[in-house]
């Protein structure tokens, strides 16, 4: 279960990645898409497409999140071509996960300690 400490880390993220203005960019009202320029991060991501900006979002998250967003890939019907498109890339591209960071999750998660 997510802690109060881990949402806060998500919705700095989604911040920090202009991931929480994706909703309001498209948006008829003028008024909405004022709300984006509210975000401090805007500025820096606005030229990098709502795709890109999603995939650095989740890659940030770490490997269960990027399950997420290989998952999102393959649902042309919930999301935007455009979307997806660079969602696939998580499928193929996407950066390693260091190996002493998952053996220090495994460790911790099971109070035993692995040899090499």
């Amino acid at each position: 279960m997510l802690s109060i400490i881990d949402t806060i880390n998500i919705l700095l993220k989604a911040i920090r990645y202009s991931v929480i203005n994706i909703p309001f960019e498209d948006s008829s009202s003028k008024l909405i898409q004022l709300s984006c320029f509210l975000n401090p991060f805007y500025f820096i991501n606005y030229k990098i497409s709502k795709g890109q900006r999603l995939k650095k979002f989740l890659e940030s998250l770490g490997p269960m999140f990027i399950k997420f967003g290989q998952l999102l890939s393959t649902r042309t019907d919930l999301m935007p071509s455009e979307i997806t498109n660079s969602l696939k890339d998580l499928t193929d591209q996407c950066k390693p996960f260091p190996t002493k960071k998952a053996i220090k999750i495994i460790e911790k998660s099971l109070n035993i300690t692995l040899k090499d």
